[in-house]
């Protein structure tokens, strides 16, 4: 859940993982791929966040950082407008 002042709004994850040497989008245990390379699913991850979101619900877009650790790539809140990613 992301905290946005006093209200607390749910969440909605695009992760792109590397499995068996292929790129995936993984939503809520819906795996989208195989793609060719981090970039290009970290760039269907965005569109499937814009087009699959939730208008309730805060979509995050993450990607394995240098050091293999989740990194928020983009954070689109309710009307699919970018929001401000709090990581650099």
């Amino acid at each position: 859940m992301v905290k946005c002042g006093a209200l607390v709004k749910r969440t909605n994850w695009f992760i792109v993982v590397q499995a068996n040497g292929r790129w995936w989008v993984d939503n809520e245990g819906h795996a989208f791929g195989p793609f060719p390379s981090r970039e290009v699913a970290a760039l269907e991850a965005l569109d499937y966040a814009r087009k699959l979101g939730d208008t309730d619900r805060v979509s995050q877009v993450f990607w394995p950082g240098e050091d293999g650790k989740p990194k928020l790539i983009r954070e689109l809140v309710g009307d699919m407008a970018p929001g401000l990613s709090t990581q650099s």
